[in-house]
């Protein structure tokens, strides 16, 4: 029982999230301008549409029976984490500096 109980806890509180989300994501419409073709315009456009699909799926995935819920839940965690990760991954390749091309020259 305290199992169900704390999975209608995480799903309520998934359902709050998701709502936020989705509201910000609608006043952050409002912002772009849908006639501008500018490149920073068209990645915000692109943006919103993955936020909205993402939105679409977890929506779908609530209303889903319990037990093909918490497995769709999971894979859907580690589609957006492991995205997220990569994204941020730091660059390994090294630019040279000015001081390592002058000492490149002198040899």
């Amino acid at each position: 029982k305290q199992v169900g109980s704390k999975r209608e806890q995480s799903e309520t509180e998934l359902r709050h999230s998701l709502r936020k989300l989705r509201d910000h994501r609608t006043k952050m419409q409002t912002t772009v301008d849908d006639s501008s073709t500018d490149h920073h315009t068209m990645v915000k456009k692109n943006a919103l549409n993955k936020v909205r699909e993402i939105e679409d799926e977890l929506d779908k995935t609530l209303q889903d029976p319990p037990e093909e819920r918490t497995a769709k839940l999971q894979k859907l965690q580690e589609r957006l984490v492991s995205k997220s990760r990569v994204e941020t991954a730091p660059d390994t390749v090294k630019t040279p500096t000015i001081s390592t091309i002058v000492r490149h020259r002198e040899e």
